[in-house]
């Protein structure tokens, strides 16, 4: 899509001379990029770079059966960082359904 707007602007400009259009051009495919992927980064918010090398998440997973044990939890953080590269994960276990504030739950592939 980006680069069908790219092509656009450029043989606009071929044709035009306008000097101030790809400028505008790039304005509007990142506007169109931000909206499309707004989504994706505010379920996001919870994960972050502690250093160059280091990446953090808070997550809290809904669980009403209860208490899944330290074996679950140990899981959970190796998986993280097998797949994620997640080092300091910080995992929070709830047992109701309760709204916490965060973004509606995400499946993970």
């Amino acid at each position: 899509m980006s680069g069908l707007g790219l092509a656009w602007a450029g043989a606009l400009y071929l044709w035009t001379k306008w000097d101030w259009l790809d400028p505008v051009a790039s304005l509007a495919i990142a506007t169109v990029i931000v909206v499309g992927t707004w989504q994706l980064f505010r379920q996001s918010l919870h994960v972050w770079a502690m250093s160059t090398t280091d990446i953090a998440l808070s997550a809290h997973l809904v669980m009403p059966g209860g208490y899944p044990g330290e074996a679950f939890i140990d899981a959970v953080a190796d998986t993280l960082h097998e797949r994620f590269e997640i080092s300091h994960p910080t995992i929070q276990i709830e047992t109701s359904q309760r709204n916490h504030g965060c973004a509606p739950p995400v499946t993970l592939p």
